[in-house]
């Protein structure tokens, strides 16, 4: 089913439930969330702009989907099997994560051929960096430090913009990349453990990746990691 409209919006300051139905509801207008969302079961497509000021739960096996660019300040709550994903498939616009945003439980935080900012200290479990949709390249930006707690797949995209990417301790990165990876501005500081196996180039642009005492780069990969006014200081 879809809500769409020109020129429209749906302001939620109450609570927006998605339930029962396991298929794919469309909200094509700009959906403003200063509530609770609940996505209880199947997919939420916001191919409008979405901007949550409020909280979005997710449940096992839910998904929420934002194709077309907005703003978090608000928090994210996906458990174990849940989605929540920035897709390029119809993306207009990068969506920032601003102060105040979270980015909680087990469940994946994916980037699939979108921007999305980092504009604020976020810390999660799981995140994936890929492209499937078109080709539309796919950037990690923003000015916050990023910790990753448990698991990151890093398959294709851009990390840049300021701060830090640090995989904590007992955490690990897969960079299983089949064509060139960039790693620009953004320092990549390893605790934990990176197993870079694939089989495209890793360049870096004005950036460090510092490799942790007792941490390991694991590097499995044929490929060349080169580029300029950066560098690799492993203390692991």
């Amino acid at each position: 089913a879809s809500l769409s409209g020109s020129s429209s919006r749906f302001d939620n300051a109450g609570t927006f439930r998605k339930a029962a139905d396991s298929g794919t509801t469309t909200i094509g207008v700009t959906f403003n969330n200063y509530g609770t969302e609940e996505l209880q079961s199947g997919t939420l497509l916001c191919s409008g702009s979405f901007v949550n000021s409020g909280s979005v739960v997710l449940s096992d096996g839910a998904a929420c989907v934002m194709a077309n660019g907005g703003s978090a300040t608000g928090s994210f709550t996906a458990p174990a099997a849940a989605l929540v994903d920035w897709t390029g498939n119809t993306f207009s616009g990068a969506f920032s994560l601003n102060p105040g945003a979270q980015l909680n439980g087990s469940g994946l935080y994916q980037l699939d051929g979108a921007t999305v900012s980092f504009n604020t200290d976020i810390a999660l479990e799981n995140l994936a960096l890929v492209t499937t949709l078109g080709g539309t390249s796919t950037t990690l930006n923003g000015t916050g430090n990023l910790t990753v707690s448990n698991t990151m797949n890093w398959t294709s995209a851009t990390i840049g913009g300021s701060g830090r990417l640090l995989i904590a301790p007992g955490a690990a990165l897969t960079v299983s990349n089949s064509g060139t990876v960039n790693l620009s501005g953004r320092v990549l500081e390893n605790a934990g453990t990176v197993v870079w196996m694939g089989g495209g180039a890793l360049n870096l642009t004005s950036t460090a990746i510092t490799n942790r005492a007792g941490a390991l780069f694991d590097a499995q990969s044929a490929a060349s990691l080169s580029g300029s006014g950066s560098r690799l200081d492993n203390a692991g």
